[in-house]
């Protein structure tokens, strides 16, 4: 009887742990669903710079923390799968002892695996919020020269990491996270040379940057064209926060470090644009780009 006891602790550490965790859920849900207090906010709220990165990176942290939750149970499985065997076997055999060893270390090894590529991914989408966060505040202090500022605009399949709208022009702009290399001496490290057709950094060239913000500029283009009634011109920007961009000729589109946005979109001006068409413009955006329901006060859905 000694294995089946055995056994049953096993099973009782993992099984009753696992079952107090889903009554806590299931007993919030229903507190949720019967709470007598409710959200002030009547409306959807805009989207925020980099939003979609940072609901990708929520997805990320619980994606870990369940991949290492399973990881953790893998020598568990593998002992269970021991102390099952001995039921009807008091000696088991070399080769069921080492099924079971490698059934434990295989789910560690896959979950280790999994939680390893999570957190390369990691850094790239952080970097990559972090990026849009910076350009975002930037070009939100347009804001004083009469400037319209959408973050995280949704298209089709696709978002535009933010849209400018003001006196001078519609502006479809996309930002990039770059690292940088360690100081090594080298006062270039920080430099990007563009010529107008490719971004040159110091160990790496990219063209596919400049290439996705003229089709989102051309996207939003017809799409606002469309919506306004009215055919607009929408220049495509990219910004690359924490390089110096050292242009070689005026071929190709604008490509700026958002400390200097500011300066270009006032000065800037291909399609000057009257109040009651930024009025209009604007309407379009905001209806698109208002759909983050608030959560506070709202019951889960099913």
């Amino acid at each position: 009887m000694a294995p089946v006891l055995e056994l049953l602790i096993l099973f009782g550490l993992w099984i009753v742990p696992l079952y107090l965790f889903v009554q806590i859920l299931l007993y919030w849900r229903r507190c949720q669903g019967r709470i007598d207090r409710r959200s002030p906010l009547t409306r959807d709220l805009l989207r925020s710079p980099g939003q979609s990165l940072q609901e990708q990176l929520e997805d990320s942290r619980l994606d870990t923390m369940a991949y290492l939750s399973v990881g953790t149970a893998g020598p568990l499985v593998g002992y269970g799968m021991y102390l099952a065997n001995r039921l009807h076997q008091p000696e088991p055999s070399l080769v069921i002892v080492l099924s079971c060893v490698f059934t434990g270390a295989a789910i560690w090894g896959v979950c280790l695996y999994k939680v390893w590529q999570l957190i390369k991914a990691r850094n790239k989408l952080q970097l990559g919020y972090e990026a849009e966060l910076a350009a975002g505040q930037e070009l939100t202090l347009l804001a004083h020269d009469g400037y319209w500022v959408f973050h995280d605009f949704p298209a089709e399949k696709f978002n535009i990491d933010h849209v400018v709208v003001g006196p001078s022009g519609v502006y479809a702009v996309e930002t990039k996270g770059r690292p940088k290399r360690s100081s090594n001496g080298d006062n270039k490290g920080w430099e990007v040379e563009y010529d107008g057709r490719s971004l040159r950094f110091p160990e790496w060239t990219e063209t596919a940057p400049l290439q996705q913000a003229s089709n989102q500029a051309k996207w939003l283009k017809e799409w606002l064209s469309s919506a306004v009634g009215e055919p607009l011109q929408v220049e495509p920007v990219l910004i690359l926060p924490g390089w110096f961009v050292r242009r070689t000729t005026s071929e190709g589109i604008t490509v700026l470090n958002p400390k200097n946005a500011g300066g270009y979109f006032k000065r800037s001006g291909k399609q000057p644009l009257s109040e009651k068409l930024i009025k209009q413009i604007v309407h379009q955006l905001d209806q698109r780009c208002r759909n983050v329901t608030p959560k506070a006060y709202t019951a889960p859905e099913e």
